[in-house]
């Protein structure tokens, strides 16, 4: 199933550019930080990603990763593999829509 961004979720092209240009290595910290089972960082990380998942639109993937957040604080670590591994898959999403609609000129 592909993520769907907020329907009533408009950014400057310029916004969405640094979304793009930022997120991915917010993304890519969050992964190594997780890998790494560093419980404080993979919250730190997935803490920062969520503000620019909400203002890019991805509300849902934004609560999906302050759930996580709370599932790591527990050390529940198997539960937050499936949740990481969807995470990932959003997120590749929400980069592909944006890239989609920068290049429309939306």
């Amino acid at each position: 199933m592909t993520y769907r961004l907020d329907e009533d979720c408009e950014l400057p092209p310029r916004l969405v550019a640094l979304f793009l240009r930022t997120a991915p290595a917010q993304m890519d910290d969050l992964v190594r930080a997780f890998d790494a089972r560093d419980s404080e960082a993979a919250r730190a990380q997935a803490h920062k990603l969520k503000g620019a998942l909400y203002a890019a639109g991805a509300s849902r993937m934004a609560d999906d990763l302050e759930a996580m957040r709370a599932v790591i604080s527990v050390g529940d670590w198997p539960t937050a593999i499936k949740q990481m591994a969807r995470a990932r898959e959003d997120f590749a999403s929400v980069i592909d829509q944006w890239r989609a609609r920068l290049a429309a000129g939306s």
